[in-house]
């Protein structure tokens, strides 16, 4: 195939994917909301089925925010924490030091390096690294972190942190992914238009390959990276 040819091909997928983006509605969106929304448009327009992109996209996210999970010992104990939970139960909420209290104990019964720098070692820190491993637990292993401030009551419960754990479970699976070239035909049956009419000319690249499952990750707010020197 011919530079020429290959130019025009990639100028058709650019007129396609103006046109599919007024149609692409999405009601969830991850942080990159503009890339995730771009990114579906132009798989679409290279013969992907509605959603496979952000599938693959929310995939990729939730496997990098495990690996770092895994990888952070204050992420470690909460997710066994959440697993010593009863069949019936979906929630835990309680005061910091309570929560402190049994990640410690959870810590010393898997043996989780409690003297690594990320791991709490006072009720004001567990609120402080909470925050910074909350989108992981969220978009990883699908674990909700909510703390609150109390600002009423007695003196002793005035101005502390209600803690409440949640699992939200982890993403669905996914369909299995179809090589653009299957889906060609059925997605220039949806669109038409005088600016898309030398598609039918041009034909993909001899050495087009298929997305790879994992697709872009992106910026997930927490994939994958947590800031462990942070306070």
């Amino acid at each position: 195939m011919t530079n020429y040819k290959i130019l025009g091909y990639i100028f058709d997928i650019v007129a396609k994917v103006l046109i599919i983006r007024q149609e692409v509605k999405l009601n969830d969106l991850p942080r990159m909301a503009d890339f995730a929304l771009w990114c579906e448009a132009i798989a679409r327009a290279m013969g992907y089925r509605e959603l496979e992109f952000i599938n693959t996209y929310y995939d990729n996210i939730g496997r990098q925010n495990s690996e770092a999970i895994d990888n952070h010992p204050l992420g470690q104990a909460i997710c066994r924490f959440v697993d010593e939970w009863e069949e019936d139960q979906n929630n835990w909420e309680g005061a910091t030091g309570d929560l402190l209290e049994r990640l410690d104990i959870i810590a010393q019964n898997y043996k989780i390096n409690t003297n690594h720098k990320s791991w709490p070692k006072s009720v004001n820190y567990l609120t402080r690294r909470l925050n910074l491993i909350r989108s992981n637990l969220l978009e990883g292993p699908g674990i909700s972190v909510t703390i609150d401030r109390v600002t009423s009551g007695n003196k002793k419960s005035k101005n502390t942190s209600i803690i409440r754990v949640e699992k939200i479970g982890p993403l669905p699976p996914l369909p299995p992914l179809c090589p653009p070239d299957k889906n060609w035909a059925r997605n220039e049956d949806k669109i038409s238009g005088d600016t898309l009419s030398t598609m039918q000319q041009i034909s993909p690249p001899e050495d087009e390959q298929p997305h790879n499952e994992k697709g872009e990750s992106g910026d997930s707010g927490g994939d994958g990276d947590i800031d462990s020197n942070r306070e």
